[in-house]
């Protein structure tokens, strides 16, 4: 049904589609987008997947310093979790277009169900390896960042284009919210139920955000994509994705920007569980309270920078 508004031209009318005529009158807030389905399925199934996650990082930190001990070996487990975004990123960004998402999400969130049980059945049987956490780890974090692309790309399709700025909003604010709960939670936990049994609390997560995407009806898909690309076409992408990168001021300002803090970061979760350990003596839920507070500080910038960035040009807010 299409909806008519009087201009102040005297005798001309404009039709607008009813979404249209929705933002004429107001701004869309966080409500309105959540009443969307598709969105609030995605969105329910990622709040309770980043929770696992960063119970499940929590205890993987854990599990590792206390098989070895050792700052070096923390440093690596971080090592290879931080390899599959350089690796495999700027690729999976192109290739993901040529799939089904919401298949494909739903596919990631089934293979680190049962990955992530890796960590507990090694560890009963007696042969959990630090070779082992270093492979799991890559495996998932390599199958994330295959998520995270589809998700990226399939978000514009759930929602109008006037929600899509909002949309992003409540997935970081929400994101930033369970990285808060998440680790100061599993600190605890750790402490009520022990650091292996996290990783089954984890691979439910990804069964509930598997299940919680099937409830999706927006097709996956792009119109007109098709697996039959040649690798030229794909190399192609992705030097275009490259070039704009390097085109834009901004893009490659907040990219190298991200790279530094990343950097700058890495040695803080190295430390913080010796830092808990030795000096605290607070132990997993001292080390899970340490990064509650590094996200909580994330989110009160992030809410900072919501209330000034307005005032400020991107550059200088950079």
């Amino acid at each position: 049904i299409r909806t008519k508004r009087k201009l102040p031209c005297r005798g001309v009318t404009l039709k607008l589609e009813p979404e249209a005529e929705l933002y004429l009158d107001r701004a869309p807030g966080f409500l309105t987008v959540l009443r969307n389905r598709d969105f609030f399925a995605l969105w329910i199934g990622q709040t309770v997947s980043v929770l696992g996650n960063n119970s499940h990082f929590i205890a993987l930190v854990w599990l590792t310093y206390a098989i070895s001990g050792s700052p070096l070996d923390l440093g690596l487990v971080m090592m290879f979790s931080s390899l599959p975004p350089l690796l495999f990123g700027l690729f999976m960004g192109v290739y993901v277009d040529l799939w089904d998402r919401k298949r494909l999400m739903i596919l990631c969130d089934i293979f680190r169900c049962f990955v992530v049980l890796m960590f507990p059945l090694l560890y009963y049987f007696g042969l959990l390896r630090l070779a082992h956490i270093y492979l799991i780890t890559f495996l998932l974090s390599s199958l994330q960042v295959l998520f995270e692309s589809a998700q990226g790309s399939f978000v514009p399709n759930l929602v109008a284009r006037p929600q899509l700025v909002v949309a992003n909003s409540i997935s970081q604010m929400t994101s930033q919210v369970t990285n808060i709960i998440g680790s100061a939670l599993a600190g605890v936990l750790i402490l009520l139920i022990g650091n292996i049994n996290i990783f089954y609390l984890d691979s439910f997560s990804f069964l509930f955000s598997a299940a919680s995407l099937s409830f999706i009806t927006r097709s996956g898909r792009v119109a007109g994509a098709t697996l039959s690309v040649s690798g030229r076409e794909i190399l192609h992408r992705m030097k275009e994705g490259m070039r704009l990168m390097a085109n834009t001021e901004l893009i490659l300002i907040l990219t190298i920007t991200m790279a530094i803090m990343n950097f700058a970061l890495g040695p803080v979760n190295v430390l913080f569980p010796i830092l808990s350990e030795k000096i605290l003596q607070a132990g997993a839920a001292g080390f899970g309270f340490l990064m509650s507070g590094l996200s909580f500080g994330m989110l009160i910038g992030a809410i900072v920078v919501g209330k000034v960035g307005s005032r400020l040009t991107k550059g200088k807010l950079t």
